[in-house]
């Protein structure tokens, strides 16, 4: 770039203009970057707050779900803001925290996910400052909680060779030379006793099993829904069994999972019994193998996927009263002969007999902290109390199902198997968007579909607490999943809501940004039999929406609006079913 210094301007003129230049070229990056940092300045305060308030507090150190509130909150952090300093950090106190939590719980499954934690710290960010500490760590964690002396010198070892010049090298060196004679010396003691030699040992690593830790069910006459939770991620085949007459076994899904156990207090049978599944029966199959059984009554078909963070297999069993297979259902429409004073559309609302409203989050789950840490958890349960009036008064025969009332915390497999179990008839699930970018700010709605944007994948991954590595993970297995599921009808279902929506709060509020219907896959909507689509109502990081959203008047024009893009979609439900009667 040339600057040329025309006569009649003077020297003093054209040294404050390069001034000027300079400063915009040097502190201009820094201050839109001081911006972008804000919000993950303030997820990481938060998640340090509540580790600080753990330390303090012997009391609450005895409670596992203290520990989890922490842990939760720094995983948000690496999910959220992938790229600054604090993902290296946050990882490193998640890994600190199951540490400690071990100490209390003794389980082996928070045992694995410190060591998981620090070696991801190690893979991710070796140039951190933490590095050398996370593998300080994995040398401890083989050392005084493993007793596995031969691996912790490995570990410690590796702090040496890799971080020649960090801060934990004379640490780890010291440990080496203790744990070297220690080595030395049961080799001194223990001499082979055959002249052949043993076979190398397994690598430690491979021969960790992972526990079996829950098996929990929703059910209906023709829906199940049974989720296996595990310690850790495990592969597993699955099958179905025919019936066996002679030995009065009836049709059965059999699920083996690879390299896992089951704990010895373990109960081997769970009853169902509600016409689709008998039981779910489960066993030490092999060594190193778990075998899940579950006995039909009268099966249709069944799907199986698996979700992360943590790691679960979900089953969906569907009976015999549901057609998963029919391509496009006509609505069902009840149109009362008689019904005064009421509008066509609310007459029509009868076509629509159950609708599940899901506020996101909730309990330890605080979802996103925005401006002035207002919390995502209280902002959508307000609105979806707001929507379930707004549709009881518009539609009064409805019956409107709220997944949670109040602020308790219910699994993203739960919510789905609610709206299942209830035979919803559509499913809405309420949500505020965030963004470490302060200023973005806007409406968008989502249907169940395999992700078309990196920025679908991060909200993806911001509402399902998970990597945006599992978000790839889930959609290469979504083909299999979503050959029954509601796709067009969610999406038409997405694009009335979120026209009427943003339309009428543009006629009431400036600046309303329309980002448009979109599609990812999200954990709360796989499996749903209904259309279903999640709403991202407003920005809870951008300080204006925040204060909307914390507003009585904002919460109830969002509940009038989403409620305008229900009508609209049972008014077209309603012309699609006369055309097939005319």
């Amino acid at each position: 770039m040339m600057i040329k210094i025309y006569p009649g301007k003077s020297k003093i003129s054209c040294i404050i203009f390069m001034a000027a230049l300079l400063s915009v070229f040097f502190y201009g990056p820094g201050v839109a970057g001081a911006a972008r940092r804000s919000s993950s300045d303030a997820a990481f305060e938060r998640a340090r707050s509540l580790y600080r308030a753990l330390m303090r507090s012997p009391v609450k150190q005895k409670y596992r779900s203290s520990w989890i509130s922490a842990i939760t909150a720094y995983r948000k952090v690496y999910v959220a803001y992938p790229e600054t300093s604090y993902a290296c950090r946050a990882r490193y106190m998640v890994g600190k925290l199951y540490l400690g939590l071990y100490r209390y719980s003794r389980k082996k499954s928070d045992l694995d996910a410190a060591e998981e934690a620090f070696r991801t710290v190690v893979k991710k960010h070796p140039e951190s400052y933490l590095a050398d500490d996370a593998q300080y760590k994995l040398g401890e964690i083989y050392e005084v909680y493993r007793h596995n002396i031969e691996r912790a010198l490995r570990e410690y070892n590796l702090v040496v060779k890799k971080f020649p010049s960090g801060d934990m090298v004379k640490a780890a060196k010291a440990k080496i030379t203790v744990l070297s004679k220690k080595v030395a010396g049961r080799k001194r003691y223990h001499p082979v006793r055959h002249q052949y030699s043993a076979p190398p040992r397994k690598r430690q690593t491979s021969t960790r099993l992972v526990a079996v830790k829950d098996i929990r069910h929703w059910s209906s006459r023709d829906y199940t829904r049974v989720v296996i939770d595990l310690s850790g991620p495990v592969n597993y085949s699955n099958r179905i069994l025919p019936e066996d007459i002679k030995h009065k076994k009836p049709v059965r899904i059999c699920l083996d999972l690879e390299n896992s156990y089951l704990p010895r207090s373990f109960k081997n049978r769970y009853p169902i019994g509600d016409g689709l599944l008998q039981a779910v029966r489960v066993g030490q199959f092999s060594k190193k193998v778990v075998r899940v059984v579950l006995d039909t009554q009268s099966l249709n078909d069944y799907k199986v996927f698996t979700l992360e963070d943590p790691f679960r297999i979900v089953i969906d069993a569907l009976g015999n009263h549901v057609q998963p297979k029919a391509a496009t259902p006509k609505p069902k429409v009840t149109i009362p002969k008689k019904l005064p004073n009421a509008s066509l559309v609310q007459q029509l609302g009868l076509g629509i007999k159950t609708i599940v409203i899901d506020p996101g989050h909730g309990g330890k789950d605080c979802g996103a902290i925005g401006y002035r840490r207002l919390k995502e958890k209280k902002v959508v349960l307000d609105i979806a109390r707001r929507l379930r009036e707004e549709l009881k008064r518009r539609h009064p025969h409805l019956r409107i199902i709220l997944t949670r009332s109040r602020d308790k915390y219910i699994s993203l497999e739960e919510r789905t198997a609610i709206a299942n179990t209830r035979k919803a008839d559509l499913f809405i699930s309420i949500h505020a968007n965030a963004h470490r970018n302060r200023r973005i700010s806007g409406i968008e709605t989502f249907f169940l579909n395999f992700a078309t944007d990196e920025e679908a994948v991060r909200v993806a991954a911001l509402e399902n607490a998970t990597s945006r590595k599992s978000i790839s993970d889930l959609q290469s297995i979504l083909h299999h999943l979503m050959l029954n599921s509601k796709i067009t009808e969610s999406s038409n279902l997405a694009h009335m809501v979120q026209y009427r929506l943003v339309h009428r709060l543009r006629s009431k509020f400036r600046h309303v940004k329309d980002h448009g219907v979109k599609q990812a896959p999200f954990y709360v909507l796989i499996g749903a039999k209904m259309p279903a689509i999640l709403v991202e109502t407003s920005y809870i990081s951008n300080p204006t929406e925040a204060k909307r959203l914390n507003n009585s008047r904002y919460q109830r024009e969002i509940a009038k609006g989403i409620a305008d893009g229900i009508d609209a979609y049972i008014s077209q439900i309603h012309s699609i079913a006369m055309g097939n009667l005319k």
